[in-house]
């Protein structure tokens, strides 16, 4: 199949699942399939029919129909059943629908007496989309030039050893012919050979569900044993189990050893014969589709299938496209970085719950938690240390309430890493910034340019400018013309024509205000270390810089900004200040229908982030200088909010801890691609799930600034 979609001029599917029409019934455009007419086939091409049910260019031709078709630029569509209707084109919905207990019961039946579980993507998964990958993790532990070597001749040694040998060869000899084919000494080989064991074991982890299935094999007092197409030794096999706990069966057939392979079908016939079992007395259970299934099935054994993690994944309609998109195209890091998602949700054998119209199965907080929350976090934190080192900050203010969640993830992530710039939480709002910075009217107008409402005057006033009116100040305003009472604020688009001769009159009681509460804040900044005498560097989810603007009016300039995402304005801001403002997923990005999806669905990305601490509105300063910092009510609304959040944080932490530990044990300099990160993103918010929605929902954030009071 692969040697033809070269031959027809395009890409090869997957190694998994694909669609294509089974019997080759279908309509098409013949411009969609004229490279299998331009090919040249004849007749004569094809292998004389004797009932074979698989292996022939006939076959290989009806399962290209559908890659043919997409080669072209088009798109397949599959008729729907309406009689028997399924989520999925692959119907894995009956695959789904064969819970726990009728497993256990196949497993149970009286007539079996030998149970051959598979290993590796059965028994034990690993944290990649294609185990392939393993080998490019070896290379990059080896370095340039050796690891160069090691995946140029790795496959090709195997290919050569296997073929001189006439049968399945172990490691040992692998590595011989991988040292004769690539120039390699001694030391180098055995280096390789090293690493890549290292690699094996440290990849793996037990599959949930398939332990206890094979426990209850046992218990049932069904003989299990173990059968792997395998060049690892089975001695290194067996010890990778017993790390996981699987233990209790009774032997372990490895392919390199016995020299006979399962996916021949002589693996089998020689398990049988050394139990003296007949084949109606066997069951298989495997995730290979040939090996496991096609081939003991045809042989008249019992099977059970348990799919593969990623291509139960490759089924979703959501995240199917981030699966090609790596697969084909993608760096070793998006393959573990995506596989880790995969493992963790779609590597357990039974799904009590599964919503296939959302990103992962069981879309709960902590599950949103981990996919979606944990990565963007994760990748913001490496691009974050990436650039502080490289322009020599020292220290990240992180701001909150977003920041706090921040700096948490920052400081794990930092441990143990020499030179990381220390972090602090800057517990600051807009509110309790933008007042003590307005110096003019210019200042006033600036704050009075960001949307708002529709809401009250007072709450506009009291919001933006800390003003809080008597009755009579404000009946005064409503006589002199300059507001019509009972009208709402509603801002747009930077329009204040209708408030501006309002701003002009109340200017001084805002100057006043603004005085007020600057000794407070500068008090409260000196405290922590940001002052007008020495740069500092504030950390946010970002988008208009507006704290960093205003601290920068505040002390004359010297305060820098990391976020996730900036807008185009940020630029005057720098320009005013000579300051930098930089965004880690977005750089000055377009507002609007323009702006990226993060930016358009940035309301997701703090509501997931967010904290359960009130908003700061001001510093004071009491008596003997003591600072007194006034703080927003937390509503009713919003303390039963905290649950959801803990467990959105949780999920995120439990996937930075998962990345933390590939990092020590498997690749020491995985990164997380912030592009993933992205694309997780986007893929969550784009078309939400009921079960999605309803988590968002449960997530209330205030955002009295703008005047939307609550919002969920």
């Amino acid at each position: 199949g692969v040697a033809w979609s070269h031959r027809l001029g395009v890409r090869a599917p997957s190694s998994g699942y694909f669609d294509f029409p089974i019997g080759s019934m279908f309509w098409a455009r013949m411009d969609a399939l004229r490279p299998l007419f331009d090919v040249g086939l004849t007749l004569e091409d094809f292998d004389a029919e004797a009932g074979q049910l698989d292996g022939t260019l006939a076959h290989t031709i009806e399962r290209l129909l559908g890659v043919v078709a997409r080669g072209s630029g088009r798109r397949m569509a599959i008729l729907r059943d309406a009689t028997t209707p399924s989520w999925s084109p692959w119907r894995f919905d009956q695959y789904l629908h064969r819970g726990r207990t009728v497993s256990e019961d196949m497993l149970a039946m009286p007539e079996l007496k030998l149970i051959i579980f598979d290993v590796f993507d059965t028994l034990l998964v690993r944290p990649l989309l294609d185990p392939e990958q393993l080998k490019a993790v070896v290379a990059r532990q080896a370095g340039v030039p050796l690891g160069k070597k090691y995946l140029a001749w790795r496959a090709e040694a195997e290919r050569c050893t296997r073929e001189r040998a006439g049968r399945d060869v172990d490691l040992h000899h692998i590595f011989c012919e991988l040292a004769r084919l690539a120039d390699l000494d001694e030391p180098s080989t055995l280096r390789l050979k090293t690493l890549e064991l290292a690699a094996e074991t440290a990849a793996v982890l037990p599959r949930p569900g398939a332990p206890e299935l094979l426990q209850h094999a046992l218990v049932c007092g069904k003989t299990v044993v173990l059968a792997s197409d395998m060049y690892l030794p089975a001695a290194c096999i067996a010890t990778m189990l017993a790390e996981h706990g699987i233990t209790g069966w009774h032997k372990l057939y490895v392919s390199s050893e016995i020299g006979l392979r399962k996916d021949t079908g002589r693996l089998y016939d020689y398990i049988l014969e050394d139990w003296g079992v007949q084949v109606g007395e066997v069951m298989v259970v495997g995730d290979n589709e040939r090996s496991d299934l096609q081939i003991p099935g045809d042989r008249g054994m019992r099977t059970l299938h348990m799919l593969r993690p990623v291509e139960l994944a490759r089924g979703t309609v959501r995240l199917a496209p981030l699966i090609d998109e790596v697969q084909h195209g993608g760096s070793l890091d998006a393959n573990i970085g995506l596989g880790l998602i995969v493992r963790k949700f779609f590597g357990r054998v039974f799904h009590d719950r599964f919503d296939p119209e959302a990103i992962i199965p069981a879309p709960d907080a902590r599950a949103i938690g981990y996919a979606v929350a944990g990565p963007l976090v994760l990748a913001f934190t490496q691009w974050l240390l990436d650039r502080a080192s490289q322009e020599g900050v020292e220290r990240l203010h992180f701001l909150a309430r977003e920041g706090q969640f921040l700096k948490l993830v920052y400081d794990r992530v930092a441990l143990g890493m020499e030179h990381a710039p220390s972090s602090s939480y800057l517990v600051l709002s807009r509110r309790a910034v933008n007042v003590p910075a307005i110096k003019s009217i210019e200042d006033v107008l600036l704050i009075a340019r960001t949307s708002f409402g529709p809401a009250s005057l007072k709450d506009y006033l009291l919001e933006r400018f800390g003003l809080e009116l008597t009755q009579v100040e404000k009946d005064g305003l409503f006589e002199q013309g300059l507001w019509r009472k009972g009208k709402p604020v509603d801002i747009r688009d930077g329009d204040i024509d209708a408030l501006r001769p309002l701003l002009d009159a109340l200017l001084p009681a805002i100057l006043r205000q603004a005085e007020l509460e600057r000794r407070g804040l500068v008090a409260y900044l000196n405290e922590q270390g940001v002052s007008g005498t020495s740069a500092a560097t504030v950390v946010d989810i970002g988008y208009s810089g507006t704290i960093q603007h205003r601290l920068n009016a505040l002390l004359g300039g010297g305060v820098n900004g990391y976020y996730m995402a900036t807008f185009l304005n940020t630029e005057s801001m720098e320009a005013r200040f000579d300051v930098r403002a930089e965004g880690c997923f977005c750089h000055r990005a377009a507002q609007g229908e323009g702006a990226p999806l993060f930016i358009r669905r940035s309301f997701f990305a703090e509501k997931l982030l967010s904290s359960d601490d009130p908003q700061v509105i001001r510093y004071g300063v009491g008596e003997g200088g003591a600072l007194v910092p006034e703080f927003r009510v937390l509503t009713r609304e919003e303390r039963e909010t905290s649950g959801v959040r803990a467990d959105v944080r949780a999920g995120a932490l439990e996937f930075v801890e998962d990345v933390m530990t590939v990092r020590e044990g498997l690749l020491p300099d995985f990164r997380f691609p912030p592009q993933l990160a992205m694309a997780l993103f986007e893929t969550f918010v784009d078309r939400l799930s009921s079960a999605e929605d309803a988590v968002l929902r449960g997530l209330v954030l205030d955002d009295h600034y703008c005047g939307r009071g609550l919002v969920a």
